[in-house]
Formats: C-alpha cells, sequence, structure tokens
C-alpha cells in the first residue's frame, strides 16, 4: 500500500499487524488454529511501516503492572526502537457459533452497488493507493449507513498463496485489509471527507471465531456505541463466509478525519485575512461574526474574495460571502467544496501517525499472574534485548 501522506512510499497495510499479533499468541500458547477464540483488545495502531527491503520485525508479548498480557509490533531504526501497533490479547473457549443470513443482509442496501475500478480509484483520490495484493473488494452494495462489500483473495495473491489457509493463515492480511478499506469507504460516503485520508486509527475489539475462507462478505455499519462526544469516527464489521458463518467480529474500528485540522488552519487564514482588510487586531475577529457586523466594505469583501482565490487558485464569486455570511460557515464550505486543495491550502500531511510509547520491558511474571490459566498455557521462548524480556520474534 503506498500513501500519499508518505511520499508515495510503501507501506504494510494496518490489517497485517492483526494476522501478525493472531499468529504470535496461538504460536506462544501452543493453541491448535482455531481451538479456541483469540480477541485482541484496544489495539492501537502507531507510525506505518515502510517496506523497502528486508526488515526485522519483533511481536512480543508482555505482562503489564495490572496483570494483563499486552502485545507490541516494534522494529528498530536508527538505533530507535518504533513502535508500530500495541494492543491487550485474552483467549477464550469457542462460543456457540454466530451466523447471519447474507442475502437478507443485501436485501437491506438500496442504494446501489459499486465495482472494484470505482472504489480504488475513489481511494486513490483520497491518497491511498492499494496495490494488486491488496485489491479485495469485489462488490460493494450500499445502505442507509451500512454496506455489504463483497471480498475475494486477490488473483495475484491466489496464484501464490496456494494452501495459505492450511499453513496457518487465520486473518488474511488482503482480506483484512478489504474489510478495513470498506470500513473507510463507509465514512468517506457518509461525510464530507471525500477527499481525505481516514487512516485506521484503533480497534476496541477483535474477536477471531474462526479462520477467513478465499471469499467473504464484510458487513460494515456504525458502531452501536460510538458516542455523539467521541472525536473518531467508529464502525463495527462483521467478517462472513458464503455459507453465512460469521469468522471475524471487529467492534469500534476508529477512522480519523483530519477536517478538524485543516479546518482550524482555514479558519484561522480567513480571520487574518479579515483583519489585514479590516486593519484591526486578530482578537477582534471572531468566526461566528457576521461580515457586516465585522465592518467589511464592499472593496474589502472584494480583497477578501481575492485573497482566498490566490491561495486556492480558484475564481469565487463575491456572492459565496451571502450563502455562507460568517467565517466559520465559509470555513466549513471550502472544507467541503476543495478538499484536494485545501490539503495544499493547509500544508496537512494527509495522514497524522499517533506515536506510540513501548511498554515496560519486564522479565518476570508476579506469582499471582502466573497462576492464571492463560499465561499457564503459554510457552515463553526467551531472547535478551536491552535486558532481556519474554517474547515472541517472527
Amino acid at each position: 500500500m503506498a500513501t500519499d501522506g508518505h511520499a508515495g512510499q510503501t507501506v504494510l497495510p494496518e490489517a497485517a499487524y492483526l494476522e501478525m499479533a493472531r499468529a504470535a499468541i496461538e504460536t506462544a500458547a501452543r493453541i491448535p488454529q482455531g481451538s479456541s477464540v483469540i480477541e485482541l483488545q484496544h489495539t492501537v495502531w502507531g507510525h506505518p511501516m515502510v517496506v523497502d527491503g528486508s526488515r526485522q520485525v519483533t511481536i512480543a508479548l508482555l505482562a503489564n503492572d495490572n496483570e494483563q498480557i499486552h502485545f507490541e509490533i516494534y522494529s528498530d531504526e536508527a538505533e530507535q526502537e518504533i513502535v508500530h501497533c500495541q494492543g491487550r490479547v485474552t483467549i477464550s473457549d469457542q462460543p456457540v457459533p454466530t451466523s447471519l443470513d447474507v442475502d437478507a443482509l443485501q436485501g437491506q442496501m438500496h442504494q446501489g452497488k459499486l465495482g472494484p475500478d470505482s472504489v480504488y480509484a475513489a481511494f486513490a483520490k483520497m491518497g491511498v493507493h492499494y496495490g494488486p495484493a491488496h485489491q479485495a473488494i469485489t462488490t460493494v452494495h450500499q445502505g442507509d449507513e451500512q454496506l455489504l462489500a463483497r471480498l475475494s483473495l486477490p488473483a495475484v495473491v491466489a496464484a501464490t498463496d496456494a494452501g495459505a489457509w492450511h499453513r496457518g493463515h487465520s486473518l488474511h492480511p488482503s482480506l483484512m485489509t478489504g474489510a478495513l478499506e470498506a470500513g473507510m469507504k463507509l465514512i468517506a460516503g457518509t461525510t464530507q471527507c471525500s477527499g481525505i485520508t481516514l487512516p485506521a486509527h484503533s480497534l476496541e475489539l477483535l474477536r477471531v471465531l474462526s479462520p477467513c475462507k478465499g471469499e467473504m462478505f464484510a458487513w460494515v455499519r456504525h458502531s452501536q456505541e460510538a458516542l455523539p462526544e467521541d472525536e473518531r469516527i467508529k464502525v463495527d464489521i462483521d467478517l462472513i463466509d458464503t455459507k453465512g458463518n460469521v469468522c471475524v467480529q471487529m467492534r469500534c474500528l476508529s477512522f480519523q478525519s483530519d477536517n478538524a485540522a485543516i479546518e482550524e488552519k482555514i479558519e484561522l487564514f480567513l480571520r487574518q485575512e479579515a483583519a489585514l482588510q479590516l486593519q484591526r487586531p486578530l482578537d477582534e475577529i471572531p468566526a461566528d461574526r457576521s461580515y457586516f457586523d465585522l465592518g467589511f466594505s464592499s472593496p474589502a469583501i472584494s480583497n477578501f474574495i481575492q485573497a482566498i482565490n490566490r491561495r486556492l487558485d480558484e475564481n469565487l464569486s463575491p456572492s459565496v460571502l451571502f450563502d455562507h455570511r460568517d467565517i466559520r460557515s465559509l470555513t466549513a464550505y471550502l472544507a467541503a467544496a476543495y478538499p484536494n486543495k485545501i490539503q495544499e491550502f493547509s500544508g496537512e500531511n494527509r495522514r497524522r501517525v499517533t506515536t506510540l510509547v513501548p511498554l515496560p520491558r519486564k522479565t518476570y511474571f508476579s506469582d499471582r499472574l502466573a497462576r492464571q490459566q492463560l499465561l499457564d498455557e503459554i510457552s515463553w521462548q526467551e531472547a535478551s534485548v536491552d535486558g532481556g524480556y519474554e517474547k515472541v520474534t517472527f
């Protein structure tokens, strides 16, 4: 996957970390594939891993002071530890299988369907370019604040990945990337973010009920647990096989729009330009007062619009100020109407990066923690890194 936010560099998709963590847990705990339910909780993605050749990556399983098991995926760059993903681990017995009626779900999607060409062309406009191995979406059926995406293992992967399901894949990175893409598609289609990259930020819960198949459906909808005051947009996703069996449940997958930061920069520019035209201090230019109340004259309005046109390389008419009667309203309009130009206008990097702090490296477990079932099952592979701690390395 390549992103404009990293100067066209190829980065490891967020979904790949999920399979890496799952495989490390099953290996460490010696769990036969599919015999137990693995849950990844409170997963957060950090700095993306740039794929520019052979890279050594470490998946560590760590005990914290609250007697919980966490996972961490990191690499070393310039003698510095860069954390790419963190989360918490639980293992439970296999529950009663869950199933959904795929035909009934598809019947709820009344807003047309999209083919893969239009889906991935839209992603490219958002600054994200998926290579052939990560174009798993074959059809998107659109509904009211929900969608059903059909996923298929890409031909370029299937040709070289024969038997992968028997070699241990439960969350195939190509299919899981398709599920995250479907989540991004829903968010981009229901907000005014079509020109802004929406990177996955965090995932409250990933529950692996059974390994994914080569053909899957991703049912995506807005999360029922999301709150109005949440800064990030959240969706729930179920990955369903062609027989209706739910294989993977994802809850509160959050995406972060860059709209807030960009609108803040636009609003500041407009206030500064208004202060210049009115010859007044910036703190006397509130964003929610009408241009008339601020004291704009006809020449000032003309100069104000010309300044905006120079920055956007557009030809807006002064009449736009009659439709958007204050700076705040104008800010929202510009962000929605000219998303690509606003990116250049604001100087924002299209992809924000969450910097994750490495978890404490403990070389021992407390007696109480060691008695827990999870740790009783785990056969720790020991290695020495900065003093040594229990880990699994791939």
